[in-house]
């Protein structure tokens, strides 16, 4: 009876089936697993995408990030370009291989491999001669189908020192090359600062740096100026012309009292402030190529005015200079001395690029007017002075008016360009308003050579010794076993946990 009378019981408590604490432990580890397969699913499918879409820079530096300009630049690219990563023993970094990833990530026709000399001997030789200064680790090599470039290093990094700053020497990083010019002899300008306990701060300009590189190797033509001597020019300082050099204008001086024509590859034809006229037929050769469609660039002095042959180069398209300095009585449009000028900027292509940003500073300049015979030439003024200046020759001044300071000159394909301060092109004067002189020189010249240059005026990113904010490799298999494998096991294992104990209720 007894056994009878259990069996309905037992049958009830069989159909009832497993009890709600059970369902829930069951579901909840179901539910845990469920989460660890998509954790391992959604780390997989990040672990194979790039870096570019997986590192963010949170550097304060910014020391990954890409500026606009750049992704402009490169996003027109229509050609292939490598660069090549010069790692020995393909050893890398880190930090410029982040970078390089962001950076070729860009444009489809960017890619970027490693040459290994130590395992690959012959891998640098199509880039660099036996006699030539083997390059850096880390360098970098980028490459079209028209050239190559390489750039060290060391070049992608401009230099600054404090005392040099309070020294008024710099107020700007330079690049290496100039930073190497002011470090060796006779300077030592860095080294002395160095040894008295201002110690170089480093500067990433990686950007920038590689694009030029990227421009360079892709123009269907390289930018070539040649600068007249043997006459006593003066000559552009050592910073100038690096700077020309890192913005793809290279530059060859000319002694035009040997040749009989100037060059066909000419870009640009400067002539600095010669301290002698030139010869009548230098005049004509020059004024030969000229009327040919060439282009120049003349930076004259007060001194310079009185030289007929020189002159005689500008004034057929109807300007001439006036003699004497010009002063300006205008507070705004003078610093420190009255002949110290600030000109006003005008809107010229030429100069736009920079004329919202940068001041021109023009000491000891002479003005410029305009005659009555142009031959059809169209002259812009470029910098001009205030109302209240004018032109004084010993004790005699001409009566105040706006006197110009540089003019454009166009006439068919012939674009000349006037400056009449010499001494605005020296690293002292071009100081004084942040090197916004030297970035006028540039837009001239990429003007008259008709195309864009990726010239950046952002001032680089400060880094220390070595590249800070970097994940080693040591940090990046740490997060990834946390992300991973602890923190899906975690999940995981809390699930088992209240589901074995809810079993057991």
């Amino acid at each position: 009876m007894n056994m009878n009378g259990n069996k309905p019981e037992k049958a009830k408590k069989q159909r009832k089936g497993l009890s709600k604490s059970t369902k829930i432990g069951t579901y909840t580890f179901l539910v845990s697993l469920a989460l660890l397969l998509i954790l391992v699913i959604i780390n997989l499918i990040v672990a194979s995408l790039p870096n570019s879409l997986t590192v963010f820079d949170t550097t304060p530096q910014g020391l990954y990030t890409i500026s606009d300009s750049t992704k402009e630049f490169l996003g027109k690219i229509s050609e292939p370009v490598t660069i090549h990563w010069i790692c020995p023993d393909g050893t890398t970094d880190p930090t410029l291989e982040t970078f390089l990833e962001r950076y070729t990530s860009q444009s489809k026709y960017l890619k970027y491999d490693i040459l290994d000399p130590i395992a690959d001997p012959e891998c640098l030789k199509p880039y660099i001669g036996v006699t030539d200064t083997q390059p850096s680790q880390f360098s970098l090599i980028i490459e079209s189908g028209r050239r190559h470039m390489l750039i060290d290093y060391h070049e992608l990094f401009y230099y600054y020192n404090e005392y040099l700053a309070e020294k008024g020497a710099m107020t700007s990083p330079v690049p290496y090359k100039v930073y190497m010019y002011y470090n060796s002899f006779p300077y030592f300008y860095f080294n002395q600062a160095e040894q008295m306990g201002y110690p170089t701060e480093t500067y990433f300009y990686g950007d920038d740096t590689i694009t030029k590189g990227v421009e360079y190797v892709i123009l269907e033509r390289i930018p070539h100026i040649y600068i007249t001597e043997g006459h006593g020019e003066a000559k552009f300082s050592e910073m100038l012309l690096q700077y020309l050099a890192d913005n793809n204008i290279e530059h060859e001086y000319l002694r035009t009292v040997t040749i009989e024509s100037i060059p066909d590859d000419a870009s640009c034809l400067v002539i600095y402030a010669p301290a002698s006229d030139l010869s009548k037929s230098e005049a004509e050769m020059i004024g030969a190529y000229l009327a040919g469609g060439g282009n120049m660039l003349l930076i004259t002095s007060p001194d310079n005015t009185g030289m007929e042959n020189l002159l005689s180069l500008v004034e057929p398209y109807g300007v001439s200079a006036v003699p004497g300095v010009v002063y300006d009585e205008t507070p705004q449009n003078y610093k420190y001395y009255k002949y110290y000028l600030l000109p006003n900027i005008g809107s010229h292509s030429s100069i736009s690029r920079f004329n919202a940003s940068y001041s021109m500073f023009m000491p000891s300049s002479h003005g410029i007017k305009f005659t009555e015979n142009n031959a059809g030439a169209t002259i812009t003024e470029l910098f001009t002075t205030s109302s209240s200046a004018y032109s004084k020759v010993g004790e005699e001044q001409s009566d105040p008016g706006s006197l110009a300071l540089g003019v454009a000159i166009e006439k068919g394909d012939t674009q000349i360009i006037w400056l009449s301060s010499a001494d605005a092109f020296i690293d002292q004067a071009a100081q004084m308003v942040s090197y916004g002189n030297y970035y006028y020189v540039l837009n001239m010249l990429t003007w008259m050579e008709t195309y864009e240059s990726t010239l950046s005026d952002v001032v680089g990113i400060p880094i220390s010794e070595p590249l800070l904010d970097k994940l080693t490799q040591s940090s990046i298999y740490l997060w990834t076993v946390v992300f991973v494998i602890i923190i899906p096991l975690g999940v995981t294992a809390a699930g088992l946990v209240v589901w074995l104990r809810r079993r057991r209720r």
